[in-house]
């Protein structure tokens, strides 16, 4: 079946494309139709004289906003941990809890998210998702007497972080037609924009404006207001009845056997970045892709009978258990990156700020940049090589502080201090290599199976990249609590090690799809 074996090269060309074709226009082959529904975002005035041009803009404007609200509420979290032990207390493994309410919160807004879009539409999106944010930064800004009241506030604002982040990418792949991969790539640029400032702004605020740590989170409060505000104008005329007309369509397009035709006019080039933790979310049978455009499914749900010959696939347990790993890593790496090269590598408060904002604006480069690359070489082949270059960082990342005791104190401080810096330069590098990870993993997945698995395997996978994202910085924890600090980055090595190795297994799962679908055709 050449339409679901698809080989490297080809592969790469939904998720790989080159920075001018992902994120700066449209090529003729992988431009999206426009739906046919009648929408307020085409050839419609609004009551309020608002006309589609500015109607639209302001939506993408607001939607780009709340995505770089996000980046700075997520990348948070890393920057706090030095204080959160200090103020409740806590020893590294009890402060690692703080590490499971993001794939929570996730999971959670993945079981509101269709019900809300029924009843209130986007805009109820537009008012639920900031109002939990807001709810969470003011709890957490009253730093409450217990930690886990703590971080129970925290979950409340991932429940609304991932409704918001689901709802605005499949809107961003399922209204906007032609420009879905262009908005999408928007989306998450301003993710990364978010998530690179938020450690630099929070250090910023402790080191120079000498305040509290818990005040960066009353600051936050107050750009949730804005993106609340923002979000309720843009999106103020998106009601449940139009969502509902929408999804109508897509249903009555599907059950009158036009699903290839839907699925073409929905997927479009998909931008499955990881900005941070994100996973699939539905809407009552519709994909609701929080990585990229939506995608109606073949059967309106994911069945026990679809799950049960998705688990059938060996490429969809190796895909998982790379992603376990691939997504752990980048939550370990962001999270406790600020506390190790304070107490490991003496840097100033800024500088182990910087080391988080590092890793994050090097994901975002290499999503950006490395597309090109994997076009020419191949998906296999030049993911293979982006992992063995984290492997390589990673390794002389551990190995930077070795050696460096010893000497006179003027001496040694300045040393520290080189170290530091150089630390930051090797995370940001290890950013850059693991950005194309996540989407590589999808592509390769997809072009293993056959069409109508895509929606379920996809699901799958990307779930357990959540709960990896929650695991593997916990473990770090308890890790590091009971052997010391200086272990974080040699662990974080064996698991990309490991990441590697489930990779290297690609290739065979992918012959043993193409040589079951040979015989399945046969028999058919």
């Amino acid at each position: 079946m050449p339409d679901q074996i698809a080989g490297p090269d080809r592969a790469t060309q939904p998720l790989l494309q080159p920075a001018s074709a992902q994120y700066g226009g449209i090529s003729d082959t992988d431009a999206t139709p426009k739906p046919p529904w009648p929408t307020h975002d085409q050839h419609h005035i609004h009551h309020d004289g608002v006309s589609t041009t500015k109607g639209k803009t302001l939506r993408i404007a607001a939607a780009m906003f709340s995505f770089s609200a996000m980046g700075l509420l997520l990348s948070t979290i890393g920057l706090m941990l030095p204080a959160l032990e200090a103020h409740y207390r806590l020893d590294d493994a009890q402060v690692s809890l703080i590490f499971t309410v993001a794939p929570v919160g996730y999971i959670l807004a993945t079981c509101l998210t269709g019900t809300i879009h029924a009843r209130l539409g986007r805009r109820g999106i537009a008012l639920v998702g900031p109002a939990l944010q807001l709810l969470a930064t003011v709890g957490a800004g009253l730093h409450p007497g217990r930690y886990e009241v703590f971080v129970a506030c925290l979950g409340v604002g991932s429940v609304g972080i991932g409704l918001l982040d689901g709802a605005w990418c499949s809107w961003a792949g399922g209204s906007m037609g032609g420009a879905a991969n262009t908005v999408s790539g928007l989306l998450h640029g301003s993710f990364s924009a978010g998530a690179g400032l938020g450690p630099l702004l929070g250090g910023l605020v402790m080191v120079q404006g000498g305040l509290e740590w818990f005040v960066w989170y009353y600051i936050l409060a107050g750009v949730t207001v804005i993106e609340g505000v923002v979000l309720a104008i843009a999106f103020r005329n998106d009601t449940a009845q139009k969502y509902l007309e929408e999804r109508a369509y897509l249903v009555t397009e599907l059950s009158n056997g036009a699903e290839d035709e839907s699925t073409s006019l929905l997927n479009g080039p998909s931008d499955t970045d990881d900005a941070g933790p994100a996973i699939i979310a539905y809407e009552n049978g519709i994909e609701q892709d929080s990585r990229g455009p939506a995608k109606p499914t073949a059967h309106h749900s994911f069945s026990s009978s679809s799950a049960r010959a998705i688990l059938t696939h060996p490429v969809v347990w190796i895909c998982a258990a790379f992603l376990l790993v691939e997504v752990g890593v980048e939550s370990s790496v962001s999270g406790w990156v600020v506390l190790f090269l304070r107490r490991a590598r003496n840097a100033p408060v800024q500088l182990a700020a910087a080391g988080s904002s590092a890793f994050w604006i090097g994901q975002a480069v290499g999503r950006l940049s490395l597309g090109p690359a994997t076009d020419r070489y191949g998906l296999q082949r030049a993911v293979t090589v982006y992992l063995v270059g984290v492997v390589v960082f990673g390794i002389a990342f551990a190995l930077l502080g070795l050696g460096q005791q010893g000497g006179e104190d003027g001496e040694e401080q300045q040393r520290s201090s080189s170290s530091a810096k150089l630390s930051v330069a090797l995370v940001a590098l290890m950013g850059v290599f693991c950005g194309p990870l996540f989407p590589s993993a999808i592509v390769q997945l997809t072009s293993a199976l056959p069409r109508e698995l895509h929606v379920g395997a996809v699901t799958y996978v990307a779930m357990i990249g959540q709960i990896g994202g929650a695991l593997l910085p916990v473990c770090i924890g308890l890790l590091i609590q009971r052997l010391g600090i200086e272990t974080f980055p040699s662990v974080v090595v064996v698991q990309i090690v490991l990441a590697l190795g489930f990779w290297l297994l690609f290739p065979v799962a992918v012959k043993g799809e193409a040589r079951r679908d040979e015989r399945e055709s046969l028999r058919a």
